[in-house]
């Protein structure tokens, strides 16, 4: 695959799911970070693995927790593992952290066409 229009950020996931925070590349003279950064969460299961963003609302922080608020539900986290419980599911997903920014090439690729 050829360099990537995008970087990761974040990158958290389970055996369900992956939730992936990136910043384009592609966009350097954009100003509105909504169309710099983008949080996706990526289900494992479906057949063809398309990408939802998340609708970025607020972020928080206290001592390493962090806390990210989004219209589908909200996402903490340490540096080791991390909760996503979306609106109207009433288990949350528990997340391992990534240390890497890598991602596999079938995550990457997956992001890359979702990508305008």
């Amino acid at each position: 695959m050829t360099s990537l229009r995008f970087k990761v950020l974040f990158h958290l996931s389970n055996g369900d799911i992956d939730i992936v925070e990136i910043r384009r590349l592609d966009l350097l003279k954009q100003n509105d970070k909504s169309q710099l950064f983008y949080w996706l969460l990526i289900k494992k299961a479906k057949k063809d693995r398309s990408p939802e963003r998340l609708t970025f609302l607020n972020m928080s922080s206290e001592g390493e927790n962090q806390v990210r608020i989004f219209e589908q539900g909200s996402l903490t986290y340490d540096s080791h593992i991390g909760q996503f419980s979306k609106i109207h599911e009433e288990t949350p997903h528990l997340l391992r952290v990534h240390p890497s920014p890598e991602l596999n090439s079938q995550l990457a690729e997956t992001i890359e066409k979702y990508l305008p």
